[in-house]
This record gives C-alpha cells, sequence and structure tokens, in this order.
C-alpha cells in the first residue's frame, strides 16, 4: 500500500518538473541511477575536478539522505554509513586532500533515506572554502531570532491582547523553530538517529501549522469548518508520523496535513486581499504579508522539498518575516482596542459629567426642600405662638360687645328717669348678667395682658421677618451669643406634641459663648438633631429625654436615651441620600446638609458616641 502511494507521490513529482538525477555532464559518469532501489553511484576522475589550493569540493544537498566519496577503494565519510544527521547538509572535501590522489577515480555514493526525496539534482562543483557559508548563517540567525521574537511577543503582549491568541501564535512560532532545527541537525550539533530527527521535525510542523490556523481563526480569516478538517486531518497525520516504521511512512503521514495547509493558505490569502480592498488597515496590510510570506515560504520549501528547483533553504527567514508581521498585526490590534477604549471612556466621562450636573441640580432641590420643610416647622411654631394670643383677643372682644351692650342699656334707662329703687335693681340686674362690674375690675390685668401679648406677637414677627431676609440675602454671620440661638428653639420645636409622646425636651442655657455665626442655620442644624431624637425614641414607644446644653469649650450637645444607630451604618449617617426612614418619611439629606451648614459656620458637626439608650451629637465651633 505505501509503495503504491509512494510510487504515484514521486511520479506527481517528475510531472511538476522534480529532477530524480543531475543533467548529464561530458565529467561525470552515472554508474548506477535511482532504479536500482535508493543508491545513486556516479564517477569522475580526480584531475578533471580542476582543484587547487583555497578551495574545496562541495556535494550537493540530499534531502534525508546520506553521501560518500570514494578514492578507489578508500572511502571519506562524511556522515555515518548507516544514518544521515541533516535534511540539509552540504558536505565537502578540501582540495588539498584530493591532491594526493590526482591520478585516481573518485567515486559519489548517494543513500536515500526514503523513496519520497530520492533524487540528486545536481553535480558536486568545486568552490573556494568557506567555514560557514551565507545560507546557513541566514539559517541558523534566523531561527534564533524567530525563537526570540516569539518570547519577546510573549513578554510585550501578555497582559494586554487576547491571552489564547497569543498562546496560538507563541507556540505555533516555538514549534516552527523547532521544525527548522531538527531539519538542519549538524548545524545545531543535535545527535540523534535520523528516523527520530524525522519524526519530531514533522511533529512540531504538522501542530505549528494546525496552531497557525487557530490564530487565523481567532482572527476572523478561518472558518470554524476547515479549522475542524484541518484538526482532524492533523490527528491523523501525527499519529501516522508517529507509528511510521520508515522514512516513506512517516513522509506519507505529514503530507496531508502539509497540502490541506497549503489549500488554507491560500483562501485566507484571497480573503486579506479582500479585506484590503475593503478597508486598507496597517492591521490588514500585516495580514496579508504574514500570509503572503507564509504561503511562499512553503511553496519554496516544498519545491526545494520535492525536487522542483534547487536552492538552499531559506524557510526559517520566511517564518520570521511571517511572525514580524502578526506582532505588528497584535500591535495594531491592540492599538485600536486603546483608542476604542478611550473613545468609550470620554463618551461615558461626558455622560458621567452631564449625571453629576444633573445630580447637583437635584440635590440643590432636595436641599431647598428640606430648608422649606424646616421653614414649614417654623412656621407652625410660629402660627401656634401667634394663635394664643389671637385667642386671647378674641374672647376680649366679645366679653366687650356684652359689657358695652350692657352699658347702653343702662344709659337708655339713666336717660329716661331718674333712678328709683325698682331701676336700680334693674340696673344691679343688667350689671350681673353681663358681669360690667367684673369686667370693669378685671380691665386693668386685661390690658395689662393684652399689651403684652401684642409686643410679644410684634417681636416674633419682627424676628422672623428680619430672620427671612437675612435667609433670602447672601447668608451672613455675625456675633451671636449661643444662648440667643438656644432660646430660638422654642420656635421651632413644639414641646407639647413632645411631652404627649412621653418624650422631655431640655434645653440647659449654662456656659454661654458668642460664635460668629448664621443664627438660622445653626438653628436648623439644631433642630434637625433634636427632630431626629425625637423620632428615633418615639419609633421605640418608650419615654425618652433629649438635652442640649453647652460647654466652656465652645460647643453645643445634643443627647438622648434612645435606642441608638446601628453600628453598622454609623458611617453612612452623613452620607447624602442615606436614610433609615421609610421612602415617603425622609429624603437622607438632614444630617448631610446638618454638616455643610456646620462648616460654613466655623464649626464641626460628629456623631460622639452612639450605642443602645445613649446617642451623642457633638457642634463644635473653632
Amino acid at each position: 500500500m505505501y509503495d503504491y502511494l509512494v510510487s504515484i507521490f514521486v511520479s506527481s513529482l517528475v510531472f511538476f518538473g522534480a529532477q530524480l538525477e543531475p543533467p548529464n555532464s561530458n565529467k561525470w559518469s552515472i554508474e548506477q541511477n535511482w532504479d536500482g532501489g535508493n543508491t545513486f553511484i556516479a564517477t569522475i576522475p580526480v584531475q578533471s575536478l580542476n582543484c587547487v589550493d583555497g578551495h574545496s569540493l562541495y556535494l550537493p544537498v540530499v534531502q534525508y539522505g546520506q553521501q560518500e566519496i570514494l578514492i578507489g577503494t578508500k572511502s571519506l565519510k562524511f556522515n555515518n554509513p548507516k544514518e544521515p544527521k541533516s535534511v540539509y547538509a552540504k558536505p565537502s572535501v578540501s582540495c588539498n586532500l584530493l591532491d594526493s590522489f590526482s591520478q585516481s577515480q573518485l567515486t559519489w555514493k548517494v543513500k536515500s533515506y526514503s523513496e519520497y526525496y530520492a533524487r540528486v539534482m545536481s553535480w558536486p562543483t568545486v568552490k573556494e572554502t568557506t567555514r560557514v557559508s551565507r545560507s546557513e548563517l541566514i539559517y541558523v540567525g534566523s531561527t534564533y531570532s524567530l525563537i526570540v521574537l516569539v518570547l519577546f511577543m510573549l513578554i510585550l503582549f501578555y497582559s494586554t491582547s487576547d491571552t489564547t491568541l497569543l498562546l496560538y501564535i507563541c507556540s505555533s512560532g516555538i514549534l516552527q523553530a523547532l521544525y527548522s532545527i531538527l531539519t538542519a541537525g549538524e548545524m545545531f550539533g543535535i545527535k540523534l538517529q535520523f528516523k527520530t530527527i524525522h519524526q519530531l521535525a514533522d511533529l512540531c510542523l504538522i501542530l505549528g501549522n494546525c496552531l497557525l490556523f487557530y490564530a487565523f481563526n481567532k482572527f476572523g480569516y478561518s472558518s470554524k469548518s476547515f479549522l475542524k478538517a484541518l484538526t482532524v486531518v492533523s490527528i491523523l497525520s501525527c499519529f501516522l508520523v508517529i507509528i511510521g516504521k520508515n522514512g516513506n511512512e512517516i513522509q506519507f503521514g505529514t503530507t496531508f496535513s502539509f497540502l490541506l495547509c497549503l489549500v488554507g493558505l491560500l483562501f485566507i490569502l484571497a480573503k486579506s486581499f479582500i479585506e484590503i480592498i475593503r478597508n486598507i488597515t496597517i492591521k490588514n496590510i500585516s495580514i496579508l504579508f504574514c500570509i503572503m510570506f507564509l504561503f511562499i515560504g512553503s511553496l519554496v520549501e516544498s519545491a526545494i522539498a520535492g525536487g522542483s528547483i534547487e536552492a538552499d533553504s531559506y524557510f526559517p527567514l520566511y517564518l520570521l518575516m511571517a511572525f514580524i508581521s502578526f506582532a505588528i498585526s497584535i500591535n495594531e490590534n491592540i492599538r485600536y482596542t486603546y483608542i476604542q477604549r478611550n473613545k468609550l471612556v470620554n463618551e461615558m466621562e461626558s455622560i458621567i459629567e452631564d449625571k453629576t450636573i444633573e445630580l447637583k441640580k437635584t440635590n440643590a432641590k432636595l436641599v431647598e426642600s428640606e430648608k422649606l420643610s424646616s421653614i414649614g416647622i417654623m412656621s407652625a411654631r410660629l402660627a401656634h405662638e401667634i394663635n394664643n394670643p389671637l385667642n386671647f383677643f378674641s374672647r376680649i372682644i366679645l366679653d366687650y360687645n356684652s359689657v358695652i351692650e350692657g352699658l347702653f342699656k343702662q344709659k337708655e334707662i339713666l336717660i329716661k328717669d331718674e333712678l328709683t329703687e325698682d331701676k336700680k335693681t334693674h340696673l344691679k340686674k343688667i350689671d350681673e348678667e353681663f358681669e360690667i362690674s367684673d369686667f370693669l375690675d378685671e380691665k386693668e390685668y386685661i390690658f395689662k395682658t393684652s399689651s403684652e401679648l401684642i409686643n410679644k406677637m410684634t417681636s416674633i414677627i419682627k424676628k422672623v421677618g428680619n430672620k427671612a431676609h437675612k435667609e433670602q440675602s447672601s447668608p451672613q454671620k455675625e456675633d451671636v451669643n449661643i444662648l440667643d440661638v438656644l432660646e430660638g428653639l422654642h420656635l421651632t420645636v413644639d414641646t407639647k406634641i413632645y411631652n404627649k409622646h412621653d418624650i422631655e425636651l431640655l434645653i440647659n442655657k449654662k456656659n454661654s459663648f458668642i460664635a460668629n455665626i448664621n443664627s438660622v442655620e445653626i438653628n436648623q442644624v439644631l433642630t434637625n438633631l433634636i427632630s431626629n431624637s425625637y423620632f428615633a425614641i418615639k419609633e421605640s414607644e418608650k419615654p425618652g429625654k433629649i438635652t442640649v446644653s453647652c460647654t466652656k469649650d465652645k460647643e453645643i450637645i445634643v443627647e438622648d436615651n434612645g435606642p441608638g444607630i446601628d453600628q453598622e451604618i454609623i458611617s453612612k449617617i452623613f452620607d447624602p441620600f442615606f436614610t433609615t426612614k421609610d421612602i415617603d418619611k425622609g429624603t437622607g439629606l438632614g444630617l448631610h446638609i446638618c454638616k455643610d451648614l456646620a462648616a460654613s459656620n466655623n464649626s464641626t458637626l460628629d456623631l460622639a458616641e452612639s450605642k443602645p439608650g445613649y446617642t451623642k451629637f457633638i457642634l463644635k465651633f473653632n
């Protein structure tokens, strides 16, 4: 089976122009050609070589083969006669050595390792001796450069690119470099059996090509269906290479995968041209060059191996250029990603800025709402304070009406007749009926009380008018006795409501001090703290006590014996919109506003202590 397939393969190589033997020569004589098996023998007189000092006889590259020079019956061996050491070995013999056999016949014997490569394309030639040929330098240099490039890509792009894509590319690069090293074993000092070298090299080539197409798939150039087909073929090829007993069987396994890769590269090359036409970018151009280098390098390598052309192998150089192009495409892909990211970041920053402005406006409205709430509380308290005098005056007016009516009746009696006993009795009844005497007796108290209430109402209205005027203009600070601020709490805090829930509000007016503040804003801070204490104690459904006091250290302390604040939320109580109340009962701005108002009045507001049964806030003035 294998022999039949090998014969078909060799026939196809000949059809495509592969030379099995060198062209006819006037100097060399063919003693045995490949028809006799896998050995080729030719002879030439040594003197016909025209060897001179400083030159050597260079034998052509015989892939997967071993060469031998015989002078008469003496063998000049370059390799182990049983095992070739390199796919691309180019042995040479110094002319100084051959001069001693100038009258002898030189025999050139070539033994092929595999019938796939049983061919010789040229005759040995005499050239100037060089220690290392240019092709060898390029081959070795390109191979090592490829390894360095792959490691550099791995380090440079690992944290910024698709990790899977990078691993595919770098793994493929390392395997391709190993293939180059193994196929030129003599250059790299590898000492293994050639069958082992052949198997390892072909496995590296198959796996490296397969991973390369996985990378192309990540870039969107290779379809999943082709990738599946290539994976199946590559697994089958690896299996055939591993179980291959000789060079023919090993090479037969490699051929399937390699031919499919060439077809795949051809399709990808066509697709890359289409992408270039659609969108000319550095990424697309670099991918195109990468595929071109791989395709051309593979074709040239196949042609050299197949015997269609005779040339030195520069396959590692093609690989190096392909992977450089790959690195450029990855870098462009990363650059494009960063451009898109920066664009997205700028858009997000713009959105955040707009939302921040909107949030500030909303916050300002909520702050204003909170202030209006405080004004509402103050207004309710003012209404209560003013309502009491009004009720008193209403009662006084009713009393006046009654007295005046009685007086008018007495006047009518006095005008008509002189007083008689009956009239006196009647007048006395009128006096008792309309309580004229009682009113006249209490008139001094009534007028005094009325005057006091009127003065109180006038004072309240005047203070409120002054505070409202100051609140509407820019907040102005003045030196204020802090006791006046505490006294003003009676206007904003309704103690009657507190008393209904068994909550006592105690305002201690000792330790007075002067502070440069806006008294309205400080009143708002204290009112809010007292209100918070009230609601906390009220929800606990237990009697409670709230105390407001001053210290000699210019501090106002608000403390209560309520349930306290949970330790888990203490760090959040001054945050805007944070509240433990229901949505319809609190905005979460009270303490946040108080903190800001305190700061604007050269003071600091802090929670000094909180535990079950005790909470203490301190408003400290500078």
